[in-house]
């Protein structure tokens, strides 16, 4: 998208971090940024995503693309997936609010 201003970010502390710890990955997908991090080099690096999720968008089934193309077995130690999702789910509501957004299950896919 032509300028579209990110509603994501993940901010990274330069002066404790060292240069070789972090590397961005470009995700290509609107609202959705990552990083990699590795604070020790004898470790494989955590995948950090923030997500920033329109209602009624594609991000979600694109993220899960995405990641079912592009991830590796034993590329990372971990994922940390995270972010505003603006969706709902009796998994994460309240027992009074049992609404639920058709994107959440595709939020519960990527996370399983």
């Amino acid at each position: 998208m032509e300028n579209h201003k990110p509603r994501a970010a993940i901010d990274l502390n330069k002066t404790i971090l060292p240069a070789y710890s972090y590397e961005p990955i470009l995700m290509e997908i609107p609202d959705i940024v990552a990083v990699s991090l590795r604070l020790d080099r004898t470790q494989h690096s955590t995948l950090i995503i923030n997500v920033y999720n329109t209602k009624k968008s594609s991000q979600l089934k694109e993220l899960r693309s995405y990641l079912q193309k592009h991830l590796k077995h034993n590329t990372y130690n971990g994922i940390i997936i995270a972010g505003d999702f603006n969706l709902h789910h009796p998994i994460w509501n309240s027992s009074n609010d049992q609404c639920q957004d058709s994107e959440a299950d595709t939020l519960i896919d990527i996370m399983a």
